[in-house]
């Protein structure tokens, strides 16, 4: 049981939204590779709203609100991302990534204050990777 999970954590993370990359997580693998197949076919509408069937399925993913926020964020939905960035900390406050595009969504949004206490969470957590907003830059030249 131990290695089964050891191993899900170790998995290659999936990048949805072309800017983020969603650790996977047991139990909700083939969830994630199935959307993520979906957004890389083009159909992100269809990808997003399998992760909400997904979701009310395993509520308890932060890897899937991860997924599903990064997929918001990509299409120009920064609240919604938000939301679903909030929700991935709260429900797994281990999540490193998810503290970081919670950071990088809130700049984006113009919430410096917020975006600095998540930033400064992930950092807490062991983050050292570079600047969140170079990836603000990246989502806002995609649009």
């Amino acid at each position: 049981m131990v290695s089964e999970q050891r191993g899900s954590e170790r998995a290659a993370p999936i990048v949805f939204g072309a800017w983020h990359a969603v650790r996977m997580e047991r139990g909700v693998e083939a969830m994630l590779r199935r959307a993520s197949w979906l957004e890389h076919e083009g159909k992100v509408e269809q990808a997003l709203r399998l992760l909400d069937r997904f979701i009310r399925e395993r509520p308890e993913s932060g890897a899937l609100r991860e997924a599903r926020g990064s997929l918001y964020a990509a299409e120009g939905y920064a609240r919604a991302a938000e939301h679903d960035f909030e929700v991935a900390c709260e429900l797994q406050p281990e999540r490193v990534a998810a503290w970081c595009a919670l950071g990088e969504v809130r700049l984006r949004l113009g919430l410096e204050a917020s975006a600095s206490a998540a930033l400064a969470q992930a950092r807490a957590l062991g983050y050292q990777g570079p600047d969140p907003t170079l990836a603000v830059a990246r989502l806002d030249e995609g649009r």
